[in-house]
């Protein structure tokens, strides 16, 4: 990606060209238009024409991709629990059916299901907040509407309506709302199962803006082979656990999977470059 900044040498100075354009400093955003190129950001130090080298991840500050990296292990070990859960959560499922269990065994089994949940998306949102960080790098160009911000949005979205789906069952099994009318426990029940469609869309729309996300992560590597596929994946992850959920939700698993995939390879991109970027 070519470098957006320029630099120009004032008359009567010609030996010491400084930032003529908005130029964020990669380790602590401060704009150093004016500053001279050979000089050192006033605010962390960091050398001016580091930050003039253009938004490849081989130039963003140790921070940065630390939270990346960071980030990517949070979101991917949550996958893999969410993935353990869902198995778990058929056999439970499954066995308490067979063995005619009561309705309280049940409640409590789901309830341990929506526990295990809750604890998925705290990690989660831990990983999603830390992989999409902004750059600072790249402060004052993004877009208000970015994929970054709007993958935030519903990542949050989806923690709110986690946190809400398993504290209602809490209280109605611990009686916490007292002798309520039958009306006010529909209610309640028609909340928990729009808290679900909630769920579900804030859950596609997340998806689909961590990839885009991603693929913009993936220009700035450069790998034109990833970046291409994250972009087509944000189409196709969608419809194949959509198309293949009734296929005892073996396409959520496939997208899952190639979810999955697309954000690791990514990680170990960037620990590549933490690692050169590391002196001996």
């Amino acid at each position: 990606m070519s470098n957006p900044y320029t630099a120009e040498r004032p008359a009567g100075n010609p030996s010491n060209p400084v930032v003529t354009a908005q130029q964020p400093c990669i380790r602590c955003a401060y704009n150093l238009v004016g500053l001279p190129i050979t000089g050192k950001c006033p605010e962390c130090g960091t050398p001016v024409q580091d930050s003039l080298r253009g938004i490849l991840l081989a130039y963003a500050s140790p921070e940065y991709l630390s939270s990346i990296t960071r980030g990517l292990q949070f979101i991917l070990g949550a996958i893999i629990a969410a993935i353990l859960l869902a198995f778990v959560n058929f056999a439970i499922s499954f066995g308490l059916v067979s063995a005619n269990a009561s309705q309280g065994t049940q409640s409590a089994g789901n309830l341990g299901t929506s526990g295990g949940s809750l604890i998925i998306t705290i990690v989660s949102l831990i990983g999603y907040m830390a992989y999409t960080i902004p750059d600072p790098g790249y402060s004052g160009l993004e877009r208000p509407n970015s994929a970054r911000t709007i993958a935030r949005i519903a990542v949050l979205i989806q923690a709110g309506v986690s946190l809400f789906s398993f504290l209602l069952p809490l209280v109605l099994l611990t009686g916490g709302l007292g002798g309520v009318s039958p009306t006010i426990l529909g209610g309640l029940a028609v909340l928990l199962i729009l808290a679900s469609v909630v769920s579900i869309v804030s859950f596609l729309v997340q998806i689909c803006a961590i990839l885009r996300y991603t693929s913009w992560l993936y220009s700035r590597l450069p790998d034109s082979v990833m970046e291409q596929r994250a972009r087509r994946y944000v189409w196709l992850v969608p419809v194949v656990a959509i198309v293949g959920a009734p296929l005892l939700f073996l396409g959520p698993l496939i997208a899952l999977v190639m979810y999955y995939n697309t954000l690791s390879t990514l990680r170990t991109r960037a620990m590549v470059i933490m690692n050169a970027q590391t002196p001996d």
